[in-house]
């Protein structure tokens, strides 16, 4: 692994632990549950739910003939001023991800378990149940084959609202 990369990857989980200790002006979640794709460098069912009123815990997944992958995320939002229903936010979390040898990336047949983090931006489109994020999803693999460091990557999210 290239030192750099963990560095930077280590100030990201840094940052995001002392914001979750931070006191912060009020953020009220414009809903509670949502579910919906995300496209990462694949498509993944997402699930995003409220236990408090600026943090949710996310569920990341999807299944394939080769390849499975689940990732759960805790999330704290933070308002943006003068935009409503748009929101920042930043987390971490861990993921469990195994494959097959028939898998088109170049690692090999082997299991992965790591951590994640993100930071990104959710909008909650205005009368309609409906929201849309962006963010961007660095790893770290603890236990996996020839890739240690997944540099992460970008994601676009379209959630339906349910549970206002």
């Amino acid at each position: 692994m290239k030192l750099p990369r963990l560095l930077i990857f280590i100030a990201f989980l840094t940052i995001s632990m002392c914001s979750f200790s931070q006191k912060t002006a009020a953020f009220n979640s414009p809903y509670k549950n949502a579910f919906g794709v995300k496209l990462f460098t694949y498509p993944l069912l997402s699930y995003r739910h409220f236990n408090k009123s600026n943090k949710a815990v996310e569920a990341l997944g999807y299944i394939s003939l080769n390849d499975f992958n689940a990732t759960i995320l805790s999330e704290k939002f933070f308002n943006i001023e003068d935009a409503e229903n748009l929101s920042w936010f930043i987390g971490w979390g861990g993921h469990y991800s195994l494959w097959s040898d028939k898998n088109t990336s170049n690692h090999s047949s082997g299991t992965a378990v790591g951590i994640d983090g993100i930071i990104g931006f959710d909008y909650k489109i205005n009368n309609a149940p409906l929201t849309i994020s962006v963010d961007f999803q660095p790893s770290l693999n603890l236990f996996a084959g020839n890739t240690p460091f997944e540099k992460g990557y970008g994601g676009i999210a379209l959630r339906y609202v349910f549970n206002r």
